[in-house]
């Protein structure tokens, strides 16, 4: 947790890896879309940072990978010569279920943002960008917590630490605030510090170290919002049990569908 003097938990060790033009964290995913010789949809299973593990993939498209986005468990993924909408709910299966282009002469559309039920499919060569409806409803899922590092439960973290979570649809991110992303030593004060989000992932950042022999707590009520308005599916509130850990400890509950990780 000190990006000062990163510690390596994990490599992957794979033959042949594909090379990879980008790559976004979300779910416990890594999920990369590849260029050259993968012009494919290549994702790792990090839900446990220390095994990484690979997952699945999809392809070949015939044209390099550029940028993605993540909603509700779709990827939408820029692939130069369309925009392609990937089904990896089922790691098991993938299945494109949705692929579309402005037709443009020399387009490289390589941008696939995802905004409510249509995509902004940018052009990466200044040809020009177009809007797509990927689904013919409106979009009124709201967004839920679908990832949390560090993980819940977790003890003896540095006191460098900062808080990440990824979303299942992208945040707005006048909506997060020191009301909305909550950190806290339990029952405290929250604590101040620096927000910042990127799609579907938003951060914490603390403006001073965490204490010692401390459990900590993240709240995100459902005031938080995606970048349409719908608001957060559900409250993310805590679960607490006493620490008797050396440093820090989080403990998470996730409401209405209860997963509780405590502290040991």
């Amino acid at each position: 947790s000190d990006p000062e003097d990163p510690v390596l938990l994990d490599a992957t060790r794979e033959e042949n890896v594909p090379t990879i033009y980008s790559a976004m964290v979300n779910g416990g995913k890594l999920i990369g879309a590849g260029t050259g010789d993968n012009e494919s949809l290549h994702v790792h299973d990090i839900s446990d940072p220390r095994h990484i593990t690979f997952e699945n993939r999809i392809g070949d498209f015939k044209s390099s990978g550029g940028y993605i986005s993540v909603q509700d468990g779709f990827v939408h993924a820029g692939f130069s010569d369309s925009y392609l909408k990937v089904d990896i709910r089922n790691a098991n299966e993938y299945k494109v279920i949705g692929e579309g282009t402005s037709g443009l002469i020399d387009r490289d559309e390589d941008f696939a943002v995802v905004l409510g039920n249509i995509v902004f499919v940018g052009d990466d060569n200044g040809i020009g960008s177009a809007l797509m409806p990927h689904q013919s409803a409106p979009d009124t899922v709201g967004p839920a917590v679908n990832m949390v590092h560090p993980p819940d439960g977790a003890s003896n973290q540095s006191l460098q630490s900062r808080v990440g979570l990824t979303f299942t649809d992208q945040i707005d991110l006048r909506s997060v605030t020191a009301l909305t992303f909550i950190v806290r030593p339990v029952g405290g004060q929250p604590l101040t510090g620096t927000y910042s989000s990127q799609t579907g992932i938003v951060n914490f950042a603390p403006d001073s170290l965490l204490q010692p022999n401390t459990i900590y707590e993240v709240l995100i009520p459902a005031a938080l919002k995606i970048m349409w308005g719908t608001p957060l599916s559900s409250l993310l509130s805590v679960g607490l049990a006493p620490s008797v850990h050396s440093q820090m400890s989080f403990a998470i509950l996730y409401l209405p569908n209860p997963w509780r990780w405590v502290s040991q």
